[in-house]
């Protein structure tokens, strides 16, 4: 099967990886990790519960998303920012939190 059609995923499927789409059917999906294993069959429930988790995105967005965040990186932007404490947050109960991946667009773009 020529490499060149099939889609391709940044998720975590078993670990964090790339996994490789052969047919999406409405029963199953043919699907493996890397480019030389073996295809195997999940039920379509088990990939709609994929494709909905936030890890879930394809190649494209992955490398858009990494060439915004070593911009960010060249630039010496602060990845947090201040906000009102609320402490049954892991970071806010200190006074900061992450930055969206948009208002990390708009920085870099500035």
């Amino acid at each position: 099967m020529n490499n060149d059609k099939l889609k391709r995923f940044w998720c975590y499927w078993n670990g964090y990886g790339v996994i490789e789409v052969r047919s999406i059917g409405h029963k199953w999906v043919w699907l493996r990790t890397g480019s030389l294993g073996r295809f195997s069959k999940i039920k379509r429930g088990a990939w709609d519960k994929l494709t909905r988790c936030k890890t879930f995105m394809t190649l494209d967005e992955l490398k858009h998303q990494s060439s915004i965040r070593r911009e960010v990186v060249r630039l010496g932007i602060s990845i947090t920012k201040p906000c009102r404490k609320l402490m049954s947050h892991p970071t806010r109960k200190f006074g900061w939190e992450y930055k969206t991946l948009e208002e990390l667009k708009t920085e870099v773009a500035a």
